[in-house]
Parts: structure tokens; C-alpha cells; sequence
């Protein structure tokens, strides 16, 4: 998944005119922060819309704080204009992977709404506002990948 900021300052991460509005100090604090100080603050909201009820149960509705949950890696810099974020399900706790392993067994007949923030937490970081949020919908997933050289073979763009 990867998202950019429509509206930042010579189409880098941060907007001049917000920055007393707590979703921009939020976002400053994140990408100038640690390692340690951003799993702390990134947060993951999911919502089943459509799927098994054992899935939906698994997953559940509640945000996380997934930093905490699963091995997170980030690379790239402000200076280098990007920031890539890895979840690597697969490293994460015994309940973590059982759920990867729910929804990839299940995700031909699974919708889900998958959204990510950063945590306010004081008084001055709320309210919060999604990064960026993606759906899947019914994905193939035992079907494997599809290259980039296969994606340019079947659409024209």
C-alpha cells in the first residue's frame, strides 16, 4: 500500500499553514521520532465489512497499537522523501499469526477496511486523522503474485 500528502509543502510530508493542527504535530513527531518512539504511536484499525464470523471474531474491531504487536521496520527519511514502513506478520506473537493465518486461510471471502494514524496521546495530538486507509476485497491470495512485468502484460496505462 502506498499513500503520499496531496496538500505538503513542495510535495514533502509536512503542510506550513497545519502545523498548529494536531494530526501535523502528531505526524512531525512520528517521522522525526525513533524507532522505538514511532511503534509506539503507530497505530492499525481494521474493520471486517464482510467474511466468516470465526475471522471477524479473530480480528476484532478494536485499534492497535501495532508496533507492540508485530516486528516493525521502517526505512527511508524525510530527507530522502519517503518513509516505508514493513509489518512483518509473520515475526509477530503466537496471536498475531493466528490471525494472518485466519484471514490468509479465509480472504477470498473477506472484505476488510485496513486504516492507519498515529496515536494522540495528549490533549494537544486529538483528534486524531487516518494517514490512509485502503480496502481488500476478496483477495487471491493463494493464487501467489503478480509481477510488475506481469501487471504492464494485462493493463494498459
Amino acid at each position: 500500500m502506498y499513500s503520499c500528502r496531496p496538500d505538503g509543502d513542495l510535495g514533502g510530508p509536512f503542510n506550513s499553514k497545519n502545523s498548529n493542527e494536531p494530526d501535523e504535530k502528531a505526524l512531525r513527531s512520528f517521522l522525526h521520532g525513533s524507532k522505538v518512539y514511532r511503534d509506539s504511536r503507530l497505530k492499525l484499525i481494521t474493520s471486517i465489512n464482510n467474511g466468516p464470523f470465526v475471522v471477524k471474531k479473530m480480528v476484532g474491531s478494536k485499534p492497535a497499537i501495532i508496533g507492540q504487536k508485530v516486528e516493525t521496520s521502517y526505512f527511508g527519511s524525510i530527507e530522502e522523501g519517503y518513509i516505508e514502513i514493513c509489518l512483518d506478520v509473520c515475526k509477530g506473537s503466537k496471536l498475531a499469526h493466528s490471525i494472518t493465518s485466519a484471514v490468509c486461510g479465509h480472504a477470498d471471502h473477506v472484505t476488510v477496511d485496513v486504516g492507519f494514524t498515529i496515536e494522540g496521546t495528549a490533549k494537544e495530538l486529538l483528534p486524531e486523522r487516518l494517514l490512509c486507509n485502503i480496502r481488500l476485497h476478496h483477495m487471491a491470495l493463494k493464487k501467489g503474485c503478480v509481477t510488475l512485468d506481469d501487471w504492464e502484460k494485462h493493463f494498459d496505462y
